[in-house]
Order: structure tokens, then sequence, then C-alpha cells
């Protein structure tokens, strides 16, 4: 018999003895040997993630690193482990699809209330009428591809099945949508097993049992889902330069120029644009008069628009003063390690992201915490280091999940935002900051208006 009443005291148990969260293979050996008959999945290991690593599960004696909050949420809507990913993704698929419902067929036109359409049998995602008036139903499934560095990302495929009132099959060649893939009408392929239901001219069957055309689900995961762009896009054409600062301005609206993560500075900073140049100015001085106090703000910088990370962040700097006089010889020790100057070199830089993490330093420890090492080395080297972010990633056509971690997607990027920043030279004189800068205001702006676009299509 388990000594565990419920799993997730044994999550709860397991978390406390490994000091953090656990593997998904130690987890899961854990489960089923306490738990034989659970159903235990990967999206219930991501649930407990989420949760615990959230603040939603409380595990007492285990302290949260700030970095992983930051890097799971995003400015707006951030919440992207697997579960709430996917049913988020399903709903924003729905507005953007039914928008561009010409991209899944040409003419194809949305029916009154098609959005979420309820019939007797249960919840159509969309329901369309093509110019023979045969009701076409886009189903929109969620799934995962493996990666080789991260193991699992996140993607979602949309599954459109065309019939009419006598045909018992359909026939199906895959399509994209903008990066997202739809089956359509053309060669027939094997028979499946899947469990999607559409409605076919008012009549409900199960895909698989009567339409032999549908491809198989493993051939769906590998084929309908959505894959990083490598090729970089320049979004920046016709940017409004001369708006810059007030519409970046507008985004930072969750700064709080009294926090208390910013009274060790020994200046009022009143925007998010003063503290950046405050911090500049002591990090890339010849002196290097960055102390923990400026280590401390350039943490806030970074996380202020997540509440669970400056929650977390007040834990290990604040609350606890034995570990802000380890972390203060830490940072002393690792700015003392910075060289004076640093060329646009990408092994150059990549040197000193790597050797950051050997000062196990809040934020900074993890091998993925690309964003806030190159934050950090963004304000020692504010020329040449452009931050790697998450939005920033995203408006260049950067769409994998979990792009920020990976040092490839780095090696990529740097030299792009390099070239942008020479494209676009004529538009950056002026400008207190530096152009690599710029190019990462100019495209966080960017990012940042496409979201607006979607929500507004979506609602």
């Amino acid at each position: 018999m388990s000594e565990f009443r419920t799993i997730k005291e044994l999550v709860i148990a397991c978390c406390q003895s490994e000091g953090g969260f656990p593997s998904y293979e130690t987890l899961t050996s854990l489960v089923r040997r306490h738990f034989p008959s659970s159903k235990w999945q990967k999206t219930h290991y991501a649930w407990y993630k989420s949760k615990i690593k959230g603040g939603g599960i409380e595990v007492p004696g285990l302290t949260l690193d700030p970095a992983y909050v930051e890097e799971n949420e995003d400015a707006d809507t951030e919440a992207e482990e697997v579960v709430e990913a996917s049913i988020s993704l399903e709903r924003d698929l729905h507005g953007y699809l039914a928008c561009r419902l010409h991209e899944v067929e040409h003419r194809l036109e949305l029916v009154a209330g098609g959005i979420e359409y309820q019939t007797p049998a249960g919840r159509i995602d969309l329901l369309a009428r093509d110019t023979a008036g045969v009701l076409v139903v886009i189903e929109l499934k969620p799934g995962r591809r493996k990666t080789p560095r991260s193991g699992n990302s996140w993607g979602t495929w949309a599954l459109c099945a065309i019939g009419n009132r006598t045909s018992a099959a359909s026939s199906w060649r895959p399509t994209s949508i903008n990066g997202w893939c739809s089956p359509r009408r053309g060669s027939r392929t094997s028979n499946s097993s899947s469990t999607s239901s559409c409605s076919r001219s008012g009549t409900s069957t199960r895909a698989g049992a009567a339409h032999r055309g549908i491809p198989p689900s493993n051939s769906l995961r590998s084929r309908f889902v959505r894959k990083r762009v490598r090729r970089m896009r320049d979004p920046l054409v016709g940017f409004a330069w001369d708006t810059l600062h007030e519409r970046y301005d507008t985004m930072c609206s969750r700064f709080q120029p009294h926090s208390p993560h910013l009274e060790g500075l020994g200046a009022q900073v009143r925007s998010d644009r003063a503290l950046y140049h405050l911090l500049c100015s002591r990090f890339r001085s010849s002196e290097r008069l960055a102390g923990i106090e400026h280590y401390e703000a350039m943490l806030y910088w970074k996380l202020y628009a997540f509440p669970q990370a400056l929650g977390n962040l007040r834990v290990f700097l604040r609350a606890n003063q034995e570990q802000r006089t380890q972390a203060a010889g830490r940072f002393a020790a690792l700015v003392a390690a910075m060289p004076s100057a640093i060329e646009r070199d990408v092994d150059e830089i990549v040197r000193p992201i790597e050797y950051i993490g050997s000062f196990d330093l809040l934020g900074m420890k993890s091998p993925t915490a690309l964003p806030m090492r190159t934050t950090f080395l963004h304000f020692c080297y504010p020329t040449v280091v452009p931050i790697l972010d998450r939005m920033v990633l995203q408006a260049v056509g950067g769409c994998e999940d979990d792009a920020n971690h990976d040092i490839r997607v780095l090696r990529e990027y740097m030299p792009f935002a390099w070239d942008l920043a020479e494209r676009h030279i004529s538009a950056l004189n002026g400008f207190t900051e530096s152009r690599v800068r710029l190019i990462d205001m100019a495209l966080w702006i960017v990012r940042g208006q496409e979201r607006h676009r979607t929500t507004g299509c979506a609602a």
C-alpha cells in the first residue's frame, strides 16, 4: 500500500527530497510505483510543474528561482505551460482562422455563430460553407513534437473536414496556413484511428471510422505542427521611428518607480528607460560601479512585468540577508571578471555567456537563462550585445516556444540584430540608446502590436 494518499502528496514529497522539481523520468517512475493504476501522462507532469513553479501548489521549504517564472510567462498572457497553453492556442487560432478562412480554402464563409458552433453531438470549432453550399467543419487539435534540445515543445494544428450529404469518405492533402497546417481535398491517404469528431452536412460521425481519408494521428504529430522559422525576417520596414519612445513607454505601464528593489540606487528613476540608462552608466563605466543593488535593479528591470517573479526576488535578495551577502560577493567577482571591451564576434560573446553560469547567481545560473545573461552583458556592452527576448524573437520569426533558451538561436540572432542596425542606420540617429538597443525596442513594439491585432481579431 502506498504511503501517499494522492499523487499530489507524492509530487510535493518528491520536490522536497530533490530540492526542486524532479525530472519527468524520476517522477513518472515514482507515480507508477505508488499508483500503478494511474493514467499518468506528460500533461499531468507539466500541470504539476506549472502549478508548483508558478506558486499554485505550495511546497514547504522549496524556494523558486524568479528566472523560471520570467521565462514561462509573457508580458500579457505568457502562462505557456502545457495544459493552459493548448487551450489558449486553440482559442487564439479560432479567431485567427475565422478572419482568414480563405487561407483554408478559397471563398469559404463562416456561417452565423460558426465559432464554437454547438450541435447535439458536441461543439464544432469552426463551421463554414463553401461556394457549393457544402458545410465545412474545421477542428483544431493541440499536439506536441520533440526537439533535440528540450525534448518537447507544443504547437497546434488545424484539422479540416470537407464533405457532402452523399459521400462517405473524403480525400486530403496537407496545406500550410501561415505556419499552421490543415488537411484539404486531394490525394487519398491511409486509414486512421483518430477520435476527432466532425459534422458532415448536418450528420455527426467519427473521424477515422467513416472518414478513411484522415491521416493517422502519428502522422499528424509529425506533419501538422508549428515549426520554428530558421530564416529571420525584417519586420521594421516602414517602422515609425519618431514614435519609438512614446510607444515603448506605453507598453511599460507595469513599471513602478517606487519599487523597493530600486531603493539602493541612490537616485530616483521614473521610468523603464530611466532605469535602463542608469544601469548602463553603472555597468559600463571604467570603474565598473555596479554592486548588488544594481544587480537587484537589473533583475527588477527584466522581471517587473511578472508579479510572481518579483515575489521570488524578494525572497532571495531581501528577506534573506545571508543569501544577499553571498550574491553580492559572487556578483562582484563576475563584474570584475568581465573584459573592458568586447568585439562583435559571436564566439567571443558566447564565451562569457557560458562563463556566467559558474558564478551561481540568481536568475543566471541555469544554462538556459540566456535572456538574463544577455541582459547583463548588454548593460556591460550596450553597443554590442543584444538581449535575447522572447517577444523580440517572435517578431523576427523565431516561433519555437523555447527559442530564447537555445544558444543556437542566440548565435543566429546576434548577427541578424547587427545587420538590422546597419540596415536601418539612417533612422537610428539622434537617439540616446545604442543602435542595438533601438532594434530590440522596435522589435518588442512590433510583436506587441501583432499580439494586439490578433487579440482584436479573436474578439
